[in-house]
């Protein structure tokens, strides 16, 4: 174990609203652009363990590194919606650039990618979003296709399923959340949110975040980047073990259509599969071979 130095940043207090930025050279000062983390569903502060690293590697590029706490951390995702997580990334990403930030990218690991994805939709719509000047997405996999998941909704949610006759709000039975590996109380809205493919041919980001599936048409994911106005950048984990084998041995070709589905001028010629790589690139060769693609990014901004 070590420590990190750092400052927290408090954006909001109701709700707790903060962001913790690394420490970096003395030569760093407010108008430096940043590199802005979110994480996945039940991350904390400092849980990826690449984040330090990556913050060392970024400092000496000219950028600075800071990740994003949101309402959702922790437990707190059973409860929330990336549509709510967008929301508040935008005023963590105002708070940066009040204070001068040159440039803000958003890195999203994990269900972090669908809080990006979510970002750039409800930009389109309202005026008080900041832009964004890149995003990259670390490990965007889909919920509803991870192991275990399709054979709980086979088994317990289709049977009954009619999402008209729930109380979106209260909390589905444990059994149900025991599919998506956690203990902590679900909604009935996260959880068909996470499991269940879209509800019509639309991207509506109060019923369903399934922006990665591998079985999703070409016509929905076109609508679901169609939103991105700035370099994209896809990193994709060669053994993540929340892909089913059938989808990890089809890889490259879902790289490729996520590149095809994003706009031309913002596709980054970086976009890659990391080999030998788990989801959080807990291993040193696959997280530096990110951390390469993330600087030679940035510093192609």
């Amino acid at each position: 174990m070590q420590s990190t130095a750092g400052t927290v940043h408090v954006v909001a207090a109701h709700p707790p609203l903060t962001a913790f930025e690394f420490a970096s050279s003395p030569a760093r000062n407010a108008a430096d652009p940043l590199l802005l983390f979110v994480a996945g569903l039940g991350d904390t502060l400092l849980s990826v363990p690449y984040l330090g690293r990556l913050a060392e590697s970024v400092d000496k590029t000219g950028w600075r590194c800071a990740q994003a706490l949101l309402s959702s951390s922790g437990a707190g995702w059973g409860t929330a919606s990336v549509e709510q997580d967008a929301v508040e990334l935008a005023k963590i990403v105002e708070y940066y650039k009040k204070k001068g930030a040159s440039k803000v990218v958003l890195l999203g690991h994990s269900t972090g990618c669908q809080d990006a994805i979510a970002y750039l939709h409800l930009k389109r719509s309202r005026a008080d979003m900041p832009a964004l000047d890149g995003v990259i997405l670390q490990a965007p996999v889909s919920d509803r296709e991870a192991p275990g998941v399709p054979d709980v909704v086979e088994r317990l949610v289709q049977p009954v399923y009619d999402e008209g006759r729930y109380d979106l709000d209260a909390f589905a039975p444990p059994a149900w959340a025991a599919a998506l590996q956690t203990a902590i109380g679900i909604t009935y809205r996260r959880f068909f949110s996470l499991v269940l493919p879209p509800g019509s041919d639309r991207v509506d980001l109060r019923r369903r975040e399934d922006f990665f599936s591998s079985d999703l048409k070409p016509e929905y994911l076109a609508k679901v980047f169609e939103p991105v106005d700035c370099p994209l950048l896809f990193a994709l984990s060669g053994n993540d073990a929340t892909y089913l084998e059938h989808v990890k041995s089809q890889l490259p070709a879902l790289l490729k259509r996520f590149a095809t589905a994003t706009p031309a001028p913002c596709r980054s010629q970086l976009s890659c599969i990391i080999p030998n790589a788990s989801h959080d690139l807990d291993e040193p060769e696959p997280a530096r071979m990110f951390i390469d693609r993330v600087t030679g990014f940035l510093q192609g901004l």
